[in-house]
């Protein structure tokens, strides 16, 4: 199943997501959001590491980094709504740089995922993106886990140092 987040732009260059759904939990495996490559529109093609995951495209307007992170939120939150299923596990070992754009984004999922029950996890994140979390003061509200399994117990959470 491929799904296309149509934006209203001339350029458009394709992100693409690994998507697995489990009986409760949505997990997505987030690339690296502000590789300097992500505007060349191969990146959609290359493995991210699963081959029985489901994937899903969107796409990302303009060719610098971290203009595609702009529209996130409305496309996790559309996965979400597509699996009516409000528990969202992002597995973020790929991802190099936590920016703000980003925080703002996860922020503004945590605030939809929330009025309907649900819950948003993060696993696998680096010692520097969970340092950025921590002096943004999110590590308490989107707490980072080990892996997949001890974000779906909620098992006790890995802070940095």
């Amino acid at each position: 199943m491929v799904n296309v987040l149509e934006l209203p732009t001339k350029q458009r260059h394709e992100l693409e997501f690994e998507v697995e759904r489990g009986p409760d939990w949505l997990f997505v495996r987030l690339p690296d959001l502000c590789r300097s490559d992500l505007g060349r529109s191969d990146l959609g093609r290359k493995d991210l590491g699963r081959t029985n995951g489901k994937r899903t495209k969107a796409d990302a307007p303009g060719e610098n980094t971290g203009l595609h992170v702009e529209h996130l939120a409305d496309h996790l939150w559309n996965l979400l709504n597509q699996h009516f299923i409000y528990r969202l596990v992002l597995e973020m070992e790929q991802v190099s740089l936590f920016s703000s754009s980003l925080m703002g984004q996860l922020v503004m999922l945590q605030k939809r995922v929330l009025q309907h029950d649900g819950a948003l996890r993060l696993c696998g994140l680096s010692p520097q993106c969970q340092q950025a979390l921590h002096i943004c003061r999110l590590d308490q509200v989107m707490p980072n886990y080990h892996n997949r399994a001890d974000a779906v117990h909620g098992c006790a959470w890995s802070k940095p140092r």
